[in-house]
């Protein structure tokens, strides 16, 4: 059982703490745990607006019974962001964001209720999936060995995959999502089941984000992999208002410093860029306008200074930088909004 204490945010300000005027003389431990938060809820609203920047529209404090005892304080924060309401939930006694959401209009209820019947679908199958897992998995350790065979030819040592062995709804071993500039908004990347352009039917998909402006989606390997390599990818287009396509990432110190060539068909550009301590510089680009609603293969190749891009096996952008010339992860990369599906990853060095 919860009880709600509703103050006026500007009052909380002038008074600077989490206590209700009068809570002292109260007997109601309901109130006397209020004013015992470790946390007050003008820093409650401070966290919360660290963890998803935007307007303050009301903050409430929250006090609920715990099953073993006691009592918890909850600050719900209410904020308005690009024409949207979000409530994110603080815990008063800890200090730590609980719970971000954005507050749907009661029109888009349906629609909730769609997806969430669709994502209890999405787990039975996972469930189903579950038994093959173990060989699944084994399949990608086989994968991931160094010499691989394709058409007939025997390749430079490296790595591919084509997701083909991974489980769908998740992410593949051997691959961590990160961001640059994050907002508190990770997008989800997984396999999904879809048609690959290669014949294959499971590929990697970023399906959802509602990230914004200089917020990058990535997702890296854990392997580290040398300076010089051939590092090439199978991209196609998703949704996306701000952003769409993207592309690959290369010596990756982190998710802050690493290179990076993207494809934007929603600009119809190919460019090259380095992003040193989360900021993006450009080092060359091209127009390019292609169907966003076909494959196509983006190749990098590095040899010291030296950068060549190529986009459907022909090449477009060429650059010399020395920023960074360790050897560092490597990974897919989307922009903002941008959700989009690749497949058949390969690095040879």
């Amino acid at each position: 059982m919860r009880a709600r204490f509703i103050v006026v945010l500007s009052t909380l300000l002038l008074m600077g703490a989490g206590s209700v005027p009068g809570a002292a003389q109260e007997k109601n431990p309901r109130l006397k745990a209020l004013e015992q938060a470790r946390y007050t809820l003008v820093e409650g609203v401070l966290r919360a607006v660290r963890a998803l920047p935007g307007t303050v529209i009301k903050a409430e404090a929250e006090v609920e019974k715990k099953k073993g005892g006691g009592y918890k304080v909850v600050y719900q924060v209410f904020l308005m962001k690009e024409g949207k309401v979000f409530l994110v939930e603080v815990n008063g006694n800890t200090g730590k964001v609980e719970e971000k959401r954005e507050l749907k209009r009661r029109r888009e209820k349906g629609r909730e209720e769609e997806e969430r019947e669709r994502g209890e679908r999405e787990e039975k199958g996972e469930e189903e999936e579950e038994e093959r897992g173990e060989k699944e998995e084994k399949g990608e350790e086989e994968e991931e060995r160094g010499e691989r065979v394709e058409r007939g030819t025997l390749k430079e040592v490296g790595y591919s995959t084509s997701f083909e062995n991974a489980r769908p709804g998740g992410i593949p071993k051997g691959w961590i999502p990160a961001e640059t500039n994050s907002a508190g908004t990770p997008g989800t990347w997984k396999v999904v089941r879809m048609k690959g352009p290669r014949g294959g039917e499971k590929v990697m998909a970023l399906t959802r984000t509602v990230n914004r402006g200089h917020t990058f989606n990535l997702l890296l390997t854990k392997r580290v992999f040398p300076a010089d390599l051939t590092l090439s990818v199978m991209i196609k287009a998703g949704t996306g208002d701000e952003d769409q396509g993207g592309g690959l990432v290369w010596r990756a110190l982190d998710a802050d410093n690493y290179y990076i060539t993207r494809w934007n068909p929603l600009e119809d550009n190919f460019r090259l860029y380095k992003v040193v301590r989360g900021r993006r510089s450009m080092l060359t680009g091209v127009r390019l306008k292609v169907n966003p609603r076909k494959w196509h293969r983006i190749t990098v190749k590095t040899k010291g200074r030296r950068i060549t891009v190529f986009f459907d096996g022909k090449k477009y952008l060429q650059a010399e930088d020395s920023t960074f010339t360790r050897p560092g992860r490597v990974g897919l990369w989307t922009k903002a909004d941008a959700a989009s599906y690749f497949d058949d990853f390969q690095v040879s060095w």
